[in-house]
């Protein structure tokens, strides 16, 4: 009889269930809860939560075949589950850990309290089952090994603020709703509440800690107290991870930074040294936290996830991210303050990381965006979706700076993961920027400080197939004004939304400690300004070594770099497979299989998009040859430049040997000397364009680079014979080398124009923006009378660039003064010459068709 009453109640809990559990999102590790060959040495642990906790579990393992959860250490739910075992429980005192070692079918519950306990020696309850499941565990003769799964159950995400709101006293925390809340929430439509099993724990733990803590000598009750521990700790890390620490208003913060010891020490000094009133002063720093501060608004989160989900599928084929790279940003988050450094696309980036952590149930960070973002309406937006707007300079403004310095402190040490461009500004060329100090400073400034004990740097990477911006880049890049932010230009801009751009790639990269780093560079004693500049060079290259390469870049570097002007479709796909292949050679990861026919595909669906914009255009021949048009090849260079990382090395390797080929040999060299000398004059040529390993390390990769070319001969003696053997052997067609070979033409030409202007105008000075006005003028008169320089060279980031290699060579002298940037041009000097020498035989090498430099 009782069995058939077990029997209709389980029938009618199915149909329920089904009905009101499948609006949670279960994120359970499957792979490892599955697996156990006996559900009933697997223990799910709950540290909140009571009957309808244990439904919700109970339906995901039924409906797993797991069967359901009949077994737990609360009173209330074998009042439910198994009525006889609750009256033995209640009447005959059986013990919990008989119930629980029991043969009664289904996983087990227990549910650990995070409160205190009552007394120091005594264990708790559930410390005293997990002690007697421990020695059970020692004794079977079966091998009989429970698995503890502590899960975290969110409700519903929210902000965690120091006080509860209205609703929160009659519902209770969004995260943890009373009985009142969650029936309410099971009566919502949405899909928005979070079941997530965390990593389990088996008694084995002991071998990997400090067993000894102390208050017992018994082995099972120290086994006890750390099983519990370790499920608390793991449900406050997940907890932390999504929710993120509690959050208090702006005028709290304002208020907490204006008390700090340092502002008014500094609000003194300027009150006396300039005569003014102290409490304009303090109302002049109060305005400056209130132009910085975010104001980060849960609700407005959840919101914006509705319209940029919306959003995203009008303009994205798919937002790639990496499931393993997830999976350990989650453990960094567990423990460190997480600060993600990010490259910088596109204005979207400022929302595509925090859609991605959103969907992961990863809180989204506090993001340092420029001022320039701040006009109305947008600005209000963006602060309530946690960004904190910074000024392009404050160079003569300390209050300012520091009033920064200490909002950014407070933000570290509350442990409010921040999120900043490691560039300064977005990259118009398509490549990452030489890195800007100034904020990433600041962050560390707190762990200097010994304020935080560490510091998670989380490198991100951005990459889109295409970007809305790529018409104003061309423009900015040859000279042309940027565009000031403006709420008429994004009603303008509106016009953008309406076209898809292919799919966007986010990778994270893996956590730099700072601790760690600190401690690596302490052994060498680099000063702090090194260690500043080491550590922006780290996280660069960190960024372009999980930048994925697209088809569109490696199709856009083949129509650029080739030397035959005009192409088939079949050339471009099989010099566009020549260069996939040297993508899985050197370990980066392309977006796109190269194994079957995928990559094919993505490369003809290319050119034909390409076609449709009238970017490339078909020549009236047979078979058909496609050309790049001249006016668009600067909106090309960015695609190209979106996977220059992976294929700088073999570029600057081909074009050294040639050089070495074209050079001769001199007596006490080898082949080899001669391409490794060549190699590290364009290495020094290109610091500023370019994150490269140190000089061992990168003689070492250029070697690896050498052998893909001229396989199976001992690099360091191979002879200029087995390098043209090689390059006719590693290509299906040898003309398709010249794509490596002048893939950075356009910075090589860039900078002789750059060099040879300040050449030509020793003694001088310059405003900075007029000198870069006047070598776009220089550019446009070489391109339009010398056949011997590309369109794309006309290209401001480039003059830039050449203009800081020129500073580092003491050939120039900057200085800043606020608003004003003036250049000094100094002493022309040999290494200048030389440099020059050096850009014109490679230029020279760039030109040359591949048969003639095979000859």
């Amino acid at each position: 009889m009782l069995s058939k009453l077990y029997q209709l109640i389980d029938l009618i809990w199915q149909k329920v269930s089904n009905l009101v559990f499948v609006r949670f999102d279960f994120d359970f590790l499957e792979d490892r809860v599955l697996r156990q060959p006996n559900a009933g040495n697997l223990v799910f642990a709950l540290t909140h939560g009571g009957i309808i906790e244990w439904l919700i579990l109970s339906s995901w393992c039924r409906k797993n075949g797991l069967g359901a959860i009949l077994v737990s250490n609360r009173k209330k739910i074998l009042l439910f589950s198994k009525p006889l075992i609750f009256l033995q429980v209640l009447f005959l005192k059986r013990s919990l850990s008989d119930v629980f070692l029991s043969n009664e079918p289904g996983p087990r519950l227990i549910f650990c309290t995070t409160g205190e306990r009552k007394e120091l020696f005594k264990p708790t309850k559930v410390e005293s089952l997990i002690a007697n499941l421990y020695d059970e565990e020692k004794r079977s003769a079966t091998g009989r090994i429970y698995s503890f799964v502590p899960v975290f159950i969110c409700w519903r995400k929210h902000l965690r603020g120091s006080n509860r709101k209205l609703g929160e006293y009659f519902f209770g925390l969004s995260s943890n709703p009373n009985i009142i809340g969650k029936i309410w929430y099971l009566f919502r439509k949405r899909k928005d509440s979070t079941v997530r099993a965390l990593s389990p724990i088996s008694f084995a733990v002991k071998d990997g800690v400090e067993f000894s803590d102390g208050l017992d000598d018994v082995d099972s009750n120290k086994m006890g107290r750390l099983i519990r521990r370790k499920i608390i700790v793991e449900v406050a890390q997940e907890q932390r991870i999504v929710l993120g620490p509690r959050y208090f208003s702006p005028l709290f913060i304002k208020e907490s930074i204006m008390r700090d010891s340092q502002i008014q020490s500094l609000i003194d000094q300027i009150s006396h040294e300039q005569q003014i009133d102290r409490k304009k002063v303090m109302g002049e720093a109060y305005g400056f936290l209130t132009e910085i501060s975010a104001n980060y608004t849960f609700r407005f989160i959840e919101v914006m996830y509705v319209v940029l989900t919306w959003l995203f599928k009008r303009i994205f084929e798919d937002l790639v991210v990496d499931k393993n790279q997830i999976q350990s940003l989650r453990e960094t988050l567990k423990t460190k303050s997480v600060i993600f450094v990010s490259c910088h696309r596109s204005h979207l980036d400022y929302l595509v990381v925090p859609e991605v952590l959103f969907l992961e149930d990863i809180v989204t960070p506090h993001i340092a965006a420029g001022v320039n973002l701040s006009f109305w309406p947008v600005g209000s937006f963006l602060r309530m979706g946690g960004a904190f707007f910074i000024r392009r300079t404050f160079r003569g403004e300390p209050l300012y700076a520091l009033c920064l310095q200490k909002y950014i402190e407070w933000l570290i040490k509350n442990r409010v993961n921040i999120k900043f461009f490691i560039e300064g500004t977005r990259s118009r060329t398509g490549k990452m920027l030489p890195p800007a100090y100034g904020l990433l400073k600041m962050v560390l400034q707190p762990f200097e400080d010994k304020q935080v004990e560490d510091i998670a740097l989380v490198p991100v990477s951005i990459s889109y197939d295409e970007v809305l911006e790529e018409g104003a880049y061309s423009r900015e890049l040859v000279g042309g004004q940027k565009e000031k932010e403006s709420a008429g230009g994004l009603i303008r801009s509106r016009k953008l939304f309406g076209r898809n751009i292919g799919k966007v790639y986010v990778r994270f990269a893996s956590a730099l400690s700072l601790k760690t780093e600190s401690a690596l560079e302490t052994n060498v004693e680099l000063d702090q300004t090194l260690f500043l500049q080491k550590l922006a060079f780290h996280l660069c290259k960190s960024i372009n070594d999980v930048t994925p390469v697209t088809p569109k870049s490696i199709l856009a570097s083949v129509l650029i770099a080739h030397e035959n002007d005009a192409c088939s479709l079949e050339d471009i796909l099989r010099a566009s497979e020549s260069l996939a292949r040297w993508v899985s050679f050197s370990s980066h990861e392309l977006s796109v299989s190269n194994t079957g026919d995928d990559f094919k595909r993505a490369i003809e669906t290319g050119v034909k998009k390409l076609i449709s914009k009238q970017t490339v255009m078909g020549l009236d021949e047979t078979p058909v040859r496609y050309r790049l048009e001249d006016r668009q090849r600067i909106n090309m260079i960015f695609y190209k430049n979106n996977a220059i990382h992976c294929f700088v090395l073999p570029s600057i390797a081909l074009l050294s040997a040639f050089r070495a080929v074209s050079g001769g040999l001199g007596q006490s060299d080898t082949f080899f000397d001669k391409i490794q000398n060549n190699a590290l004059e364009l290495r020094n040529l290109f610091k500023f364009e370019f994150f490269f390993s140190p000089s061992v390390q990168f003689i070492s990769e250029l070697k690896t680079t050498l052998s893909y070319f001229v396989p199976g001969k001992e690099i360091g003696e191979i002879t200029v014979e087995d390098f043209l053997t090689g390059i006719e052997s590693s290509f299906d067609r040898v003309d398709d080398a010249s794509v490596l070979i002048r893939l950075n033409r356009d910075i090589i030409e860039s900078y002789l124009i750059a060099f040879d202007m300040i050449r030509r105008n020793t003694g001088s000075q310059h405003e900075y923006k007029f000198l870069l006005q006047q070598m776009v003028k220089e550019g446009v008169e070489h391109v339009e009378n010398d056949g011997g320089f590309l369109p794309e060279c006309i290209s401001t980031q480039n003059f830039s660039n050449a203009l800081k290699l020129l500073e580092n060579m003491s050939l120039i002298k900057t200085d800043k003064e606020k608003d004003l940037h003036l250049v000094e041009i100094l002493k022309w000097s040999e290494s200048g010459e030389q440099a020059l020498t050096e850009l014109k035989d490679f230029q020279l090498i760039c030109k040359t068709p591949l048969k003639m430099l095979l000859n």
